[in-house]
C-alpha cells in the first residue's frame, strides 16, 4: 500500500500526474488530504502498457478533427495506388485514360450538388488550400469590407487576415446567443463596402448548422456582386446542400473530415466568377492548380463521397439517435454539465459534433485522463489547438470566459454505435467522480 499526502497548495494537475502514475504501474492506492478531511481510497488497476491499456478497445471521438478511411474508399486507394500510377497529363493512352476518369469524378462532384453546368470544381490538396485559394483570389480597394465570424476555422479568417494588411476591413458576422447568424442584425447594419461574406455551413467547434442557401439568397438580392464563400467541410455527404439557385460562389469540401484519405479536397467555383491560382506550373485542373493530379486520392475521395450520399439521411438520422442518448445519459450521469449549443425552432445543431462544458475541470486534464482508457476526443479543433492565450472561437460562440478551459467536444460518423456512447458516459463520469474527489471543497 502506498499512502499519498497532498498540500493544501497542491494543484489538480500534480495530483492528476501521481494518480495516474500509480494506475499504470498497477499500484494499489490510498490518498490522504494533509490537514483536512481524511480520503482512504484502495484500488487496484489493470496492467498498463505506454500506448494502449490491455482489453481495451479504441473509441474515438474526434471525427470532426479527421475521420476514419471508409473501407470502400481504402480498397478503392490501395487499388489505384497499386494500378493507376501514371502521370494524367502523359499523353499516352495510359495517362489521358486516368485524365478521362478525372473528369468524369469531377462531373460526380458538380451533380451531386445540383451544380453542373453552373460551377467548376477544383482538386486540391486540403480544405485550407481550398479556403486560401477563394480568399485571396478577389480583387479589392482599400477600404472594401469582408464579414467573418471570430468563431470560424482558422482557415478561413488567416487569409483574410493578410487582405486586411493590404487594407481589406474586416468586420464580424453577427452570431445570436445560440451561436446561428443574426440576419437581422446583420443587414440592418450591412456596410455598402461589402464585398466578401465567408462562413462554415457547420461550425466545427459547435456544430451549428448556418442557414446558408436562404441567406445567401437574401443576401445577393441586395447586393448581388457580394461574392459568398462558404466552408462545407463539415457537412458535405453530411447534410443536404444545393448549389442549383446560384447564390453561393465558392465552397470548399474536404475528404478526410468525410472517410475519405487526407491529401485531397476541393473547392466549388461558380462559373464566370473570377479565382486566382495559388500555384503556377503545368496548367493542371484548368490551370487552377498546377501539380500532379493523384488519381488515386482523386478516385478514393469520390468514393468516399458516394458512400455517404448514398447513405445520407438513414445516417443522420442513425447518428442523430445516438447523439440524443449520449446527451441525454450525460446529463444523469453528470448534473452539472452544460450544452451551450442546442437544436431549437430557429437553430439546428448537427448530431454529428457534441460540444459540453464540465465545470471546474480543466478540459486538458480530462482528456489525458480519457485517452488512458483509449477514449479520444478534444477540447478544440485540432487546427486551433495551436493557438494560445485567449480563445476568440469561443468568445465569438458566445462561450462564457469562465468556461474556455472546460469546453470538450465529441464527435461521431458512420463508424459510431451508441454501445461506444454507453462506454464513453460510463467512462467520463467515473474519470469527474475522481476528479471531484481530488478538487478542494468549498466552505
Amino acid at each position: 500500500m502506498i499512502i499519498v499526502h497532498f498540500k493544501k497548495k497542491s494543484t489538480l494537475f500534480i495530483k492528476f500526474i501521481f494518480i495516474n502514475f500509480f494506475k499504470l504501474n498497477n499500484l494499489d492506492l490510498k490518498l490522504d488530504k494533509k490537514g483536512g478531511q481524511r480520503y482512504e481510497v484502495e484500488r487496484k488497476f489493470g496492467i498498463s502498457t505506454l500506448c494502449t491499456r490491455v482489453g481495451l478497445q479504441m473509441i474515438y471521438f474526434d471525427n470532426a478533427a479527421s475521420q476514419k478511411i471508409r473501407k470502400e474508399a481504402l480498397e478503392t486507394l490501395n487499388k489505384g495506388l497499386k494500378n493507376c500510377f501514371a502521370n494524367p497529363s502523359a499523353k499516352h493512352k495510359f495517362g489521358q485514360s486516368l485524365l478521362k476518369k478525372i473528369e468524369d469524378h469531377r462531373n460526380y462532384f458538380t451533380k451531386t450538388v445540383k451544380g453542373k453546368d453552373l460551377y467548376d470544381f477544383v482538386f486540391t490538396s486540403s480544405a485550407t488550400e481550398s479556403n486560401n485559394m477563394a480568399l485571396l483570389s478577389f480583387d479589392f480597394k482599400e477600404g472594401d469590407v469582408a464579414y467573418i465570424s471570430s468563431s470560424e476555422h482558422p482557415s478561413l479568417i488567416g487569409p483574410l487576415k493578410e487582405c486586411e494588411k493590404r487594407g481589406l476591413v474586416i468586420k464580424e458576422l453577427p452570431l445570436d446567443e445560440s451561436g446561428i447568424l443574426d440576419q437581422e442584425t446583420f443587414f440592418q447594419n450591412l456596410d455598402s463596402k461589402v464585398i466578401l461574406v465567408a462562413l462554415s455551413h457547420v461550425n466545427n467547434q459547435s456544430g451549428v448548422i448556418q442557414p446558408v442557401e436562404e441567406f445567401s439568397q437574401r443576401l445577393k438580392k441586395i447586393k448581388e456582386e457580394t461574392k459568398i464563400h462558404v466552408d462545407a467541410t463539415q457537412s458535405f455527404s453530411k447534410l443536404s446542400i444545393s448549389l442549383f439557385d446560384q447564390y453561393i460562389d465558392y465552397m470548399t469540401v474536404s475528404s478526410h473530415k468525410l472517410g475519405g484519405p487526407k491529401g485531397i479536397a476541393g473547392i466549388y467555383v461558380k462559373k464566370g466568377v473570377s479565382i486566382k491560382p495559388l500555384l503556377y506550373g503545368g496548367g493542371q485542373e484548368k490551370n487552377l492548380r498546377s501539380s500532379t493530379q493523384s488519381f488515386p486520392l482523386i478516385s478514393s475521395f469520390t468514393r468516399a463521397v458516394k458512400e455517404g450520399m448514398d447513405s445520407l439521411e438513414g445516417e443522420y438520422n442513425r447518428v442523430d439517435n445516438i447523439y440524443k442518448k449520449i446527451r441525454t445519459t450525460l446529463k444523469e450521469n453528470i448534473p452539472e454539465v452544460l450544452f451551450p449549443f442546442s437544436s431549437s425552432d430557429k437553430c439546428k445543431v448537427s448530431p454529428y459534433i457534441l460540444t459540453f462544458v464540465v465545470p471546474n475541470i480543466s478540459s486538458d486534464i480530462i482528456l489525458r485522463h480519457m485517452e488512458q482508457e483509449e477514449i479520444y476526443l478534444s477540447s478544440t479543433s485540432a487546427c486551433s489547438s495551436k493557438v494560445k492565450g485567449e480563445n476568440t472561437v469561443f468568445k465569438g460562440l458566445g462561450i462564457d470566459n469562465k468556461y474556455h478551459k472546460n469546453v470538450l467536444r465529441i464527435s461521431f460518423s458512420n463508424e459510431t454505435t451508441w454501445e461506444e456512447g454507453k462506454i464513453f458516459c460510463e467512462k467520463l463520469k467515473n474519470c469527474i467522480d475522481e476528479m471531484s474527489f481530488l478538487m478542494p471543497k468549498k466552505k
